[in-house]
């Protein structure tokens, strides 16, 4: 799926600062199949044109926190284009994915 071609329905920031604990942060990256150790990440909610929900996530946090920047100064969530080769694309939100036994992320 083509990151530029959902609606984006929410944006953050997932650090260890922004889950609260260390463990809820390995924790999060293994059901996301990210590692820990390569992150903060950047997280974008969204929705495909069929209403399907997908997770972009990416590492590049300085593009995100210009993201993020842009749509507070607009107030504009609607009609933004993504920037497609810097996300990995998940079926489903967070909420949506099984949560691992143990373990860290690939």
């Amino acid at each position: 799926m083509d990151a530029s071609r959902c609606t984006a329905e929410f944006a953050a920031e997932v650090s260890v600062e922004s889950i609260g604990s260390v463990h809820g942060y390995e924790t999060w990256c293994a059901a996301a199949g990210l590692k820990p150790d390569e992150g903060p990440y950047g997280l974008v909610l969204g929705t495909t044109e069929h209403g399907d929900r997908v997770t972009l996530l990416t590492d590049d946090v300085n593009y995100m926190a210009m993201v993020l920047q842009a749509v507070a100064a607009s107030q504009i969530t609607e009609g933004i284009e993504l920037a497609s080769e810097r996300f990995v694309v998940r079926d489903g939100w967070p909420c949506d994915w099984p949560v691992p036994e143990t373990g860290h992320g690939r």
